[in-house]
């Protein structure tokens, strides 16, 4: 196998295990936090979009979110958008992954600042 062969083949086996355990995440935000990961032992601060399911409770999403990362979230869309920053781990993100309420993550690393920048994506 030549070096592109193994490389394809290698980022399509991680694709699979991105897609079976964080099925609900962002493909190019799970490979961003690998590299900054690797980099440094620190968790990075990211700018966290979820989009959930329509008529959820949002009081008790709000208060779950800032009980677990002390940040405090927006959320848009008539609920269904949550956008908060904060230092995220992978642990974090597979327990978010996995909530019945949540469809989808997106994210956007925000350096070393925990403001957050509001929503950028759409569903």
């Amino acid at each position: 196998m030549n070096g592109t062969n193994e490389v394809l083949s290698k980022f399509g086996e991680l694709e699979d295990a991105m897609k079976t355990h964080f099925g609900k995440v962002d493909p190019r935000l799970m490979v961003d936090m690998i590299f900054r990961h690797r980099g440094s032992k620190k968790d990075p601060i990211y700018t966290l979009e979820v989009f959930i399911k329509p008529n959820q409770n949002t009081d008790q999403i709000r208060e779950m979110i800032i009980e677990r990362t002390g940040m405090v979230p927006a959320f848009y869309d008539s609920g269904t958008h949550v956008v908060v920053a904060h230092k995220i781990s992978f642990e974090l993100l597979k327990e978010m992954n996995d909530r019945d309420f949540v469809e989808s993550i997106k994210g956007t690393y925000s350096g070393s600042g925990i403001a957050s920048i509001g929503p950028t994506y759409e569903r």
